[in-house]
């Protein structure tokens, strides 16, 4: 099965667009990243940060639907995913890496953690970036 996100990009003014759901009232403003010449303020956010964001948000959902899938019963309320998506800026700009760094509010045992880091690899939009593009996730627990 196949499903489809339709969103329009709008050129505004000088490095500035507005992306909107086209099926939905939705919508986030985007600069030009500073870090590759762009004139971010920092005000808003730049294209490469939406990737780190649903890169964040998918490792999370997909942390609790695969949970789900197990019937495993883990808290995952406060479990937080950092997302840091590094840019070559070269004279062809791109995705150089991504570093996924999970968080976890409590103690879990060993058995839910290895549920938790498979459920993690469920994020489809991982799985979607070229292999070439190293991709590291990390997991961090606190201490029982």
């Amino acid at each position: 099965m196949e499903t489809a996100r339709r969103v329009e990009a709008v050129y505004d003014d000088f490095q500035h667009c507005t992306a909107r759901q086209l099926d939905g009232k939705r919508s986030v403003v985007m600069y030009a990243p500073a870090s590759c010449g762009g004139s971010s303020s920092g005000e808003e956010f730049a294209p490469d940060e939406l990737v780190a964001a649903g890169l964040a948000g998918c490792t999370l959902l997909s942390m609790q639907i695969g949970l789900l899938a197990q019937q495993r019963k883990v808290d995952l309320i406060g479990a937080t995913v950092r997302a840091i998506v590094r840019m070559s800026c070269g004279s062809s700009p791109r995705v150089a890496g991504v570093d996924v760094e999970v968080r976890l509010p409590r103690a879990l045992a060993a058995e839910d953690r290895r549920a938790v880091e498979e459920a993690a690899k469920g994020c489809p939009l991982t799985a979607s970036f070229h292999p070439d593009i190293p991709i590291s996730v990390k997991f961090n627990y606190p201490e029982s």
